[in-house]
């Protein structure tokens, strides 16, 4: 089954919480029961779930004025099941919200809704490729790395464009050790503009793959 992440639900102002789906991780996947070995590594013991909420499909809708205070209020009370809401900020015309899951894989989303102010690019690949605000969310030692996966993509919601970014890397180097697993979508109308962050945000990983496997792309998505 194709499942809608929680990303594309929050870009329908009036959205209906679709019915969440049950997602079992791999059995080699890290949870809450952990031991840290000699090297600070965390040891797998047992097997999370997370469970995903769906969005309907819909399209985002077009706006044609910048947000007024009822839109506002409405996108900062959206809930989710499994998911805590972080307080959010008041400001006129600007959404900024957290939600990070009950349960293990610890997972974050942070969006944020702004007017666009002649600051929005079309959604075309070839205007986004090499902007280095596109690496922002990742530690400069992992942007760095040559074995840290980054790429830069185009991709659709309800037939809208949009474009997303996705990075993947774990680096145990002298000052400490790093990892990111994020994904990142951007969609704009020419008058607001969001930016939906989904990343792991659980404990060290033992590997990158064991991390991608608490944290799948599509999950993330």
């Amino acid at each position: 089954m194709n499942r809608r992440a929680i990303l594309s639900v929050l870009f329908v102002v009036a959205s209906c919480k679709g019915k969440p789906e049950h997602r079992e991780a791999p059995p080699n996947a890290q949870t809450s029961g952990t031991q840290t070995s000699g090297s600070g590594a965390l040891l797998s013991k047992g097997r999370p779930d997370v469970t995903v909420p769906t969005g309907d499909g819909s399209p985002p809708k077009r706006t044609t004025a910048h947000l007024d205070d009822a839109t506002c209020d409405k996108l900062r009370a959206l809930e989710f099941s499994t998911f805590t809401k972080d307080p959010s900020g008041t400001n006129n015309d600007s959404v900024a919200v957290i939600y990070r899951t009950d349960g293990r894989p610890k997972l974050k989303v942070s969006v944020q809704v702004q007017p666009c102010n002649g600051t929005c690019l079309p959604p075309e690949l070839s205007k986004w490729q090499g902007l280095p605000v596109l690496k922002e969310f990742m530690p400069k030692v992992l942007a760095e790395s040559k074995d840290t996966q980054f790429e830069v993509g185009a991709t659709t919601l309800g037939g809208v464009p949009m474009i997303y970014t996705f990075q993947l890397g774990v680096l145990d180097a002298p000052e400490g050790f790093h990892y990111t697993d994020t994904y990142v979508l951007y969609y704009n109308d020419g008058i607001n503009k969001i930016r939906a962050v989904a990343t792991y945000a659980d404990n060290r990983p033992l590997s990158r793959d064991a991390m991608l496997a608490m944290a799948p792309k599509t999950d993330l998505e």
